[in-house]
């Protein structure tokens, strides 16, 4: 969900400093996302990384662990 969430950030913030640094935490991301692949005996190259979220869906996806 967090991988998620900052692909879609990148995408949509305007300021060019906060969107290189927001990409760089995907790519550290996917390399974490990989090593945990390996750990659960799947591949180290994944299908394919979460799709992208806006503020709404990612909202609605963390909401749950936020409830009490």
């Amino acid at each position: 969900m967090l991988l998620g969430t900052a692909i879609g950030a990148v995408s949509t913030t305007d300021d060019p400093g906060v969107a290189e640094l927001l990409a760089r935490t995907v790519a550290g991301d996917g390399q974490h996302f990989s090593a945990l692949s390996v750990l659960t005996g799947s591949s180290p190259v994944p299908d394919g990384a979460p799709r992208a979220l806006n503020i709404v869906d990612a909202g609605n996806q963390l909401a749950p662990f936020l409830s009490n």
